[in-house]
């Protein structure tokens, strides 16, 4: 609540600058966004870097890395009681999918490529039919299925197979 000049704001921005550095302690990450910012003694440099890596480009980057991953890794082959993996693996779609879309702020992939990456990510062998389905229907001009229905045609099948 300090003015932003003068000695009452040089004793209110060392002891904020004391507080962020106490809180941030052990957790090298964010010390590192913290530690250049040392010896300005300043709260405000330490608040804006934290901000700018929790708030914009550190949790953006972090989103792309996992996004990355999970269209490299992911993969489904079947369902396994009581475990649901349908459900998983559509949740981590939608997120890779729309992790690329907020850092890039548009869509960068189109329903014809999820559709394609949706097909050569699902290998369970009894969704072949679906699968051979989605592949006719890509290739009517114009298309007749999009990335949704897709989707949804498989959590049909699984949810016909694995229901109680």
């Amino acid at each position: 609540m300090a003015p932003l000049a003068g000695p009452s704001y040089l004793v209110d921005a060392s002891e904020v600058h004391t507080c962020i550095t106490k809180f941030v302690a052990g957790n090298y990450t964010t010390e590192a966004k913290v530690q250049p910012h040392l010896l300005l003694n300043n709260d405000r440099t330490d608040f804006i870097a934290l901000k700018d890596y929790y708030g914009g480009v550190g949790v953006n980057s972090i989103g792309i890395l996992k996004a990355d991953q999970i269209l490299e890794m992911l993969h489904y082959t079947g369902e396994k009681k009581p475990h649901m993996w349908w459900a998983e693996f559509e949740i981590q779609m939608i997120f890779a999918f729309s992790a690329y879309t907020k850092k890039e702020g548009r869509t960068m992939h189109s329903d014809e490529m999820k559709m394609r990456i949706l097909l050569r990510k699902t290998k369970a062998d009894f969704l072949g039919t679906t699968k051979i389905f989605i592949e006719v229907s890509m290739t009517n001009v114009p298309r007749t299925i999009t990335y949704e229905q897709a989707m949804s045609a498989f959590q049909q099948k699984v949810n016909g197979k694995f229901s109680p």
